[in-house]
C-alpha cells in the first residue's frame, strides 16, 4: 500500500461521481441518488482484498520464532518494526492536527487547578498494571489438581521378535494427559463423647469441612461456585454433570450459590464502596449473557411481579441498580450483560485490584456512573480504559467531575480494520500490520518478563513508532474525508460503526 495523504485525496476524486461536489460549502448530494451509490459501490467492490501485507507480517512474525525455544529475539524483532515502519512511511502531522486525537476530554471537564485536591496523571506504570493485570487471576481457587504417576510401556516381544534372542533395551519419556471427573465420597466415623457421671455430651465437629445437615463440603460448594459463576456453566448442566450423586440436585446447587452469596454480600458491598473511594485507574468492558427467566422479564416490559426477590438482591438492586434507560431515550435497556470494571485501591500494592462483576440490563458505564455516584467529594479523578464507544461514556456531568483521562484499548480500536477489510482493503491492510507489530511487542515483553523499566524501554522504542504511523494513516484519513461531500451519509471510505 502506497497513500499518502494526497494520494487518499486522489482515490476519493476517482470513486465520487463526477456530477456532485466533492468539498466546498455546496449542500451535500442526496444520499437516495441511486446511480451515484452504485457507481461508488462498484468502486469499492473492484478493489482485490487480500490483505497481503498483514499476511507478510504474521509469517514473518510466526518464522522469527526459535523452534526449540519458541521465543523470538529483541533485536530480531527491532529489525521487522522498522521494516514495517519504513515501508510506506507517512510524515508526522503537526501538533494542531494531533490534537484531535487527545484523549484528555477538555472540553467536558474543567481545569484540574479549578478543583480541589486535584493531583497529578497516575504514572505510566499503574496504567499499565490495571490495564494489562499480567499474572492476575480473578480466582486463586484449584479447580483442576494435576496427578503425576509413572507408568512402563514395552514392546510385545511375543509379537515383534517371535522366537528371537539378544536384545538392546533403551527408553524415551513421553507424557499423556487424561482427563476425568471424579467425585470423591468420604465416610466420616463420627464420634460422640459422653461422661459417665455427668452426663455432659459432645459430638465431634465437622463444620470445618462442610455445612450442617449437608452432604457437600466447602471444597466441592467452592468448585460448584467456580464452575457456575467463573466458567459460566449452566446450572442444569451442572446436575447433568454430577448425575451420579444425590448431592448435587438442580436446586441443591442453587441453595449452596445462595447462600454463599447471602455470607458474600457485605464483601460485595465493601469492595464497591472501596472501589468508588480509592482508585485512580479503572478499566471495564461488557459480555453479553443470557438468563432464561430474566429474559422472560425483559420480553414483558419489566411488568413482572418481583415480590418474591430476595432481600439481598433488592439491596444490591439499590446500590448498583439493575435496569437502565438507552441512550438514545427510547425505553430501557433490554439486553442482559455481564459487566465488569476493576481498578487499583492502591497504586504500591499490585495485588489490590479490585474487580466488580454485576450482571444487569446495562453495560459498562452504568456501573462506572453507579461507582462514581458513590465517589466521595475529596476523592480524585480517575484515568478510565474502555472500548470509546459512544454508548459506553457515563452521563457528562459525571464525566466533568469525576474522568479526567479516557484509554482507548487496542484491541477494540483494531477489530473493525479487520470486519470492514472488504470496504478498503489498502488501508485495513496497513493498519492490521501495524497493529500486528503492536500486539508482537507485548508478546515480547511478556516473552522477556513483563516489568515497568522493560515495558516502558520497549515501548519507546519499538512501539512508539508504530503508533505514529497508526496516528498519522488515521489522520491521513480525516484529510481525505475533507475532500469529498462531507454530508453525505454513507461514510464508503470508512464506515461507521
Amino acid at each position: 500500500m502506497s497513500r499518502n495523504q494526497s494520494s487518499w485525496g486522489e482515490f476519493l476524486h476517482q470513486i465520487t461521481p463526477r456530477d456532485q461536489p466533492s468539498s466546498g460549502d455546496e449542500p451535500a448530494a442526496d444520499p437516495g441518488n441511486a446511480e451515484g451509490l452504485k457507481e461508488i459501490e462498484a468502486a469499492i467492490k473492484a478493489v482485490k482484498i487480500d490483505l497481503k501485507n498483514y499476511r507478510k507480517v504474521l509469517n514473518k512474525l510466526k518464522d522469527l520464532k526459535h523452534p526449540q525455544s519458541r521465543k523470538r529475539e529483541r533485536t530480531e524483532l527491532e529489525q521487522l518494526v522498522q521494516e514495517v515502519v519504513c515501508r510506506d512511511q507517512l510524515p508526522i502531522p503537526p501538533e494542531e492536527d494531533l490534537a484531535l486525537f487527545d484523549n484528555r476530554q477538555t472540553s467536558d471537564i474543567d481545569d484540574d487547578a479549578a478543583l480541589e485536591a486535584q493531583p497529578e496523571t497516575p504514572s505510566s506504570e499503574v496504567i499499565d498494571l490495571v490495564i494489562s493485570p499480567s499474572g492476575e487471576e480473578l480466582t486463586g481457587y484449584p479447580c483442576c489438581e494435576l496427578v503425576e504417576r509413572s507408568e512402563t510401556i514395552r514392546v510385545d516381544r511375543s509379537a515383534e521378535f517371535a522366537d528371537m534372542h539378544g536384545f538392546h533395551s533403551t527408553y524415551h519419556v513421553s507424557s499423556k494427559y487424561r482427563i476425568r471427573l471424579i467425585a470423591e465420597k468420604t465416610n466420616y466415623r463420627v464420634e460422640t463423647l459422653e461422661h459417665i457421671h455427668s452426663g455432659k455430651r459432645r459430638t465431634a465437629d465437622l463444620s470445618a469441612i462442610g455445612p450442617d445437615r449437608s452432604k457437600a463440603s466447602w471444597d466441592a460448594i467452592a468448585f460448584l461456585i467456580c464452575m457456575s459463576i467463573q466458567t459460566a456453566l449452566p446450572i442444569d448442566r451442572l446436575r447433568k454433570l454430577f448425575k451420579a450423586v444425590n448431592a448435587f440436585s438442580g436446586s441443591s446447587i442453587c441453595r449452596y450459590l445462595l447462600n454463599a452469596a447471602c455470607k458474600l454480600y457485605p464483601v460485595y458491598i465493601y469492595l464497591c464502596e472501596q472501589f468508588a473511594e480509592h482508585v485512580r485507574t479503572a478499566g471495564g468492558d461488557d459480555s453479553k449473557t443470557r438468563v432464561l427467566g430474566m429474559e422472560r422479564e425483559a420480553k414483558a416490559g419489566f411488568a413482572l411481579d418481583r415480590s418474591e426477590i430476595h432481600d439481598m438482591i433488592k439491596a444490591i438492586e439499590e446500590k448498583l441498580g439493575r435496569v437502565f434507560p438507552r441512550k438514545d431515550g427510547k425505553g430501557l435497556k433490554s439486553q442482559l450483560n455481564v459487566s465488569h470494571i476493576h481498578g487499583l485501591i492502591d497504586q504500591h500494592n499490585r495485588r489490590s485490584i479490585i474487580y466488580l462483576f454485576r450482571t444487569h440490563f446495562g453495560s459498562v458505564d452504568d456501573l462506572l456512573s453507579k461507582a462514581l455516584e458513590m465517589r466521595p467529594d475529596h476523592a480524585k479523578r480517575i484515568t478510565f480504559q474502555g472500548d470509546l464507544s459512544s454508548t459506553n461514556f457515563p452521563n457528562k456531568s459525571l464525566i466533568k467531575r469525576w474522568i479526567a483521562r479516557f484509554v482507548a484499548c487496542a484491541a477494540h480500536a483494531r477489530r473493525p480494520f479487520f470486519r470492514f477489510r472488504k470496504d478498503d482493503d489498502p488501508l485495513c491492510d496497513r493498519m492490521l500490520e501495524l497493529f500486528s507489530m503492536v500486539s508482537a511487542i507485548e508478546t515480547q515483553i511478556d516473552s522477556d518478563g513483563r516489568t515497568p523499566r522493560r515495558i516502558l524501554e520497549y515501548r519507546k522504542a519499538m512501539a512508539l513508532p508504530l503508533w505514529e504511523q497508526i496516528i498519522a494513516l488515521a489522520h491521513s484519513v480525516l484529510q481525505a474525508e475533507k475532500m469529498r461531500r462531507p454530508k453525505n451519509k454513507l461514510h464508503f471510505l470508512w464506515p461507521k460503526c
